[in-house]
């Protein structure tokens, strides 16, 4: 029983912290890709305002 639970053990959390991890880095690409689109609407106000 205890050694069952040592090998199965380090297994699930791992796929746990795949999982998380996987979530993490969609979550950085989402607001990256969200910065570059503020970033980019901000400069164009920023021309706007600058050509008015």
């Amino acid at each position: 029983m205890e050694k069952k639970m040592e090998t199965s053990g380090p297994q699930a959390p791992n796929a746990d912290l795949v999982s998380e991890f996987e979530k993490i880095q969609l979550i950085s690409l989402q607001s990256a890709r969200k910065m570059k689109e503020a970033v980019g609407t901000s400069e164009a106000l920023g021309r706007k305002a600058n050509s008015a």
